[in-house]
């Protein structure tokens, strides 16, 4: 008899799956040339005892993430928008990076609003005074006050401030001696020129 003896090693073949994730507009090798789309992609390879090696990559592609903002600033203020303080209306882009390390995309729409304008007339009686730009005033003319609307912003009210003069009148009135005639708030027996300051329809002084 002639005994012969085998020693038999058998050597696996291995299978990997390998996820990868990477950025849209990245590139990755696999499945044997640069990807770009997410999918699965096999790639055979030999091991040192000429067995197979699978290698199968789950390739996701991440998309940008995008914010649109929508911003309102009062006119004469700004808003850091596009990498630097903007005072204009338009649209602003700004790259960051987000927490999967991909670009993060900030679209800000910038809207600028302007000062309401209102314009408005008064009239007061001589001799008075009105609150207006921050003082009292008693002299016609033209008077701005600048105030915060309910956004915020600046409301510019300008006001036409007339004045109204006192209404004189004068009367003259004749007595026999011995009569009087109640005026300047007493009974007058005398000749002479009396004063009496009444209030007007228009509720200014109207003189006597």
């Amino acid at each position: 008899d002639s005994t012969v003896t085998l020693d038999l090693t058998i050597h696996p073949s291995y299978l990997d799956t390998v996820p990868v994730q990477i950025c849209q507009g990245g590139q990755y090798f696999a499945g044997g040339q640069m990807q770009t789309t997410s999918g699965l992609y096999t790639d055979a390879y030999s091991t040192q005892f000429g067995c197979d090696s699978i290698v199968v990559t789950d390739l996701q592609v991440l998309p940008f993430a995008t914010t649109n903002l929508n911003v309102s600033i009062c006119d004469g203020d700004s808003y850091v928008a596009g990498g630097a303080p903007q005072t204009q209306a338009g649209t602003y882009y700004d790259t960051l990076t987000s927490y999967l390390g991909c670009d993060s995309i900030v679209i800000t729409q910038l809207a600028v609003i302007q000062p309401s304008t209102f314009s408005s007339s008064l009239s007061i009686c001589a001799g008075d005074s009105v609150l207006l730009a921050g003082a009292w005033q008693n002299t016609a003319g033209s008077y701005t006050d600048t105030l915060v609307s309910s956004i915020g912003c600046d409301s510019i009210v300008t006001t036409q401030l007339s004045l109204i003069q006192p209404f004189t009148t004068t009367v003259t009135r004749v007595l026999c001696t011995g009569d009087s005639l109640f005026v300047g708030g007493d009974w007058q027996t005398t000749n002479g020129s009396y004063i009496d300051t009444f209030t007007a329809a228009n509720s200014c002084d109207s003189i006597v």
